[in-house]
């Protein structure tokens, strides 16, 4: 089997970011976009926020929808700047779901038509991707397309 021609025809067009608001998760979404200035691809940052059933808090309870998405836009803003000072195309989703996050990226990720799933190695249980860190593991295992795992405190290219 030939397998060099089939990898240099592979060309990533579209990046897809797991957010959680931890600092690794945003130094994930930053190796994306800079991934996507390099490639002339696109990214898409992806929260998901945890259905009420899961909540633990009433505080946490009354968090609503937009309440989600308005906390999400602010989180990340800097990264839509960083995405424009460099030309990369950029948009955002949030979703509301009981399934592991994992499982929503990689669904996202394949509904969607992903080429690269990109995600931090340690996300901390936040509002957004709650748990990832300990997801990644169900994310490599499920997810069709490739992910790039970003260490804790890593060097960006």
């Amino acid at each position: 089997m030939n397998t060099q021609a089939s990898t240099a025809t592979r060309k990533v067009h579209r990046i897809l970011v797991g957010i959680d608001g931890s600092d690794e998760a945003e130094e994930a979404a930053r190796w994306g976009i800079d991934l996507a200035s390099q490639m002339g691809a696109e990214v898409t940052l992806l929260g998901v926020s945890r259905s009420r059933k899961f909540l633990e808090t009433e505080e946490d309870q009354t968090f609503s929808e937009e309440d989600a998405r308005t906390a999400f836009d602010k989180m990340t803003a800097p990264l839509r700047r960083r995405a424009a000072q460099l030309s990369v195309g950029i948009s955002s989703h949030t979703l509301s779901s009981e399934e592991s996050p994992a499982d929503i990226i990689c669904k996202y990720a394949q509904d969607h038509g992903f080429d690269l799933v990109v995600v931090g190695s340690h996300g901390e249980e936040q509002i957004f991707h709650s748990g990832l860190g300990r997801s990644i593991e169900r994310l490599l295992k499920n997810c069709r397309c490739p992910v790039l795992v970003t260490p804790e405190h890593s060097h960006r290219l």
